[in-house]
């Protein structure tokens, strides 16, 4: 798009009026709104199929020489045809506003799934290789995006990455002059597209990239500040060596195309067993998660779907997919799936058991093992007690937060629904108290069918998740220090000769490392 385009802030044309503009959709809701534009959320009447609007501000329409960039380069995007880029059914001009129509994906974007967070490593290597892929596709095309960082790649409810928001997508190899616009993300932007004049080419995505992978494995935030090569480096080296040919400042020691990119991260995703990899994976990454939400989008417009949620827990397998089993909590419903999922009728979890007593193994230890782990196990439920009383908290708030805000949803309808809804509503809540305040996969009743409820209820599933993701990171470090206390423990025991002893622990140990929460289950008891 042409770079003289005024960037100011955009006030949003009001339903009604989008309703009037496209007869042709059944236009449901806002979805964000940004100094680039509007998104709206939609139905194409002919073909029964959910798309999202976007209305740029009338301020564009009047540039001739924008409108002209905006129609070849809609014609251009619309040719593209790749999963991991989204796809644009149709562009035009509507009272005086141009639009563009556009794929609707259900999802998140990946800056409110993953922002503030360190991504374990072959789940960030997964997403962002397939974000090259599109890219390269893009780039085929001649067409740059110019805006590549987190809030600008949608997931959709497969976890799949999809490229998103290309309002600020330019010819490959255009000309940009001094005085003229510069549009961008600091941090994110390529150093030769902010010091015109230059030409810049698909190298310039290819920082873009680099620097969100960058984000995606250390959970630090760029601010355009200090260059990527001056932050601190990635745990994993072979990472950091890709990142840094990826962002170096200079463009002909970049790699030459996204694919070439995507290539490299493949080739690492292929070692992703190797020990080196995996250990540094569990010291240094949070479950990925994967919510269905409103978006938020960024001042560039990006994002543009909503509802669907999916959380999805622990991209190695590391996280713990059911709800904790701690005091308190039900352990008669164990659920593989996260709040969108669907549970399969066979989908089951083993509930862990509890150790054999000494007697029980059949061995006679010297020491007195049994009071051993009775210790060490009231010793690691004082230290997560505060944790877990603060959690159980806040998944109540969270609910009592859904509630409020409901029922001033509900008191603006029309009168002979509000009664059958508060009625709904009341219900829920006590079920959800039963169930230790923790949010179910859907609204029940009439109460979904209502989408500012549904976004609520949305908003309320996304701090229940992260909430639960912070007590499991809290929970994963306290079963680390307690592996590290038996360690110490079995070096104690061998040198007193106690072997049998050494070897219960040792197969404790094994147990932890292998059962999947199983160390939940011990701090239940």
């Amino acid at each position: 798009m042409s770079e003289s385009a005024p960037h100011t802030t955009f006030e949003a044309p009001n339903l009604d009026e989008v309703i009037e503009l496209f007869p042709s959709y059944e236009v449901h809701s806002l979805i964000a709104c940004g100094g680039m534009g509007a998104v709206f959320h939609a139905t194409q009447r002919s073909l029964d199929r959910d798309v999202a609007i976007k209305i740029l501000p009338r301020e564009f329409a009047q540039d001739a020489e924008f409108v002209a960039s905006f129609e070849a380069e809609a014609k251009s995007m619309a040719k593209l045809n790749h999963p991991n880029l989204i796809g644009v059914y149709d562009f035009g001009d509507a009272a005086d506003m141009l639009y563009i129509v556009m794929e609707f994906v259900p999802g998140t974007s990946l800056f409110a799934a993953a922002h503030g967070h360190k991504v374990e490593q072959t789940e960030a290597i997964r997403i962002v290789s397939a974000v090259c892929r599109g890219l390269a596709n893009a780039h085929q095309y001649g067409i740059l995006h110019r805006d590549i960082k987190p809030s600008n790649i949608l997931l959709d409810s497969n976890m799949n990455p999809k490229v998103g928001d290309f309002g600020l997508a330019s010819k490959m190899d255009k000309r940009i002059e001094e005085g003229e616009q510069i549009f961008g993300t600091p941090g994110y932007t390529a150093p030769e597209v902010i010091d015109p004049p230059h030409v810049f080419d698909q190298r310039a995505d290819i920082f873009s990239v680099g620097v969100m992978l960058y984000e995606l494995l250390t959970g630090v935030t760029p601010n355009g500040e200090k260059p990527v090569s001056a932050l601190p480096p990635v745990s994993y080296p072979r990472l950091h060596a890709i990142i840094q040919k990826a962002t170096n400042p200079n463009p002909a020691l970049r790699y030459n195309s996204a694919d070439e990119l995507a290539n490299e991260l493949e080739k690492v995703a292929t070692v992703a067993n190797n020990p080196l990899l995996a250990a540094t994976a569990r010291k240094s990454a949070k479950p990925f998660v994967h919510h269905r939400r409103t978006i938020k989008q960024s001042s560039s417009g990006g994002g543009f779907m909503w509802l669907i949620l999916l959380i999805l827990i622990g991209a190695g397998g590391y996280y713990y997919y059911t709800k904790i089993h701690l005091p308190g909590q039900k352990t008669d419903k164990p659920s593989d799936a996260s709040p969108a999922q669907t549970v399969s009728s066979t989908a089951t979890v083993q509930q862990p058991t509890r150790r054999k007593t000494v007697a029980e193994e059949g061995v006679t230890p010297k020491d007195d093992v049994d009071q051993f782990f009775v210790r060490v196990e009231g010793i690691m439920r004082d230290r997560i007690m505060a944790d877990l009383q603060n959690y159980r908290q806040a998944l109540e708030q969270n609910i009592v937060d859904f509630e409020t805000s409901a029922r001033q949803v509900i008191t603006g309808l029309d009168v002979t629904k509000t009664a059958g809804l508060f009625a709904e509503l009341n219900s829920a809540k006590e079920a959800w108290a039963k169930d230790n305040h923790f949010l179910p996969d859907s609204l029940p009743g009439t109460l979904g069918n209502y989408t500012p409820i549904q976004q609520l209820f949305i908003q309320a599933q996304l701090k229940q998740s992260r909430d639960r993701n912070r007590f499991y990171s809290k929970l994963q470090s306290e079963q680390a220090q307690y592996v590290r206390g038996l360690e110490k423990q079995i070096r104690r025991y061998k040198e007193e000769q106690d072997h049998i002893a050494a070897s219960l622990l040792q197969k404790e140990i094994a147990r932890l490392k292998s059962e999947r929460g199983y160390y939940e289950f011990l701090m239940a008891q």
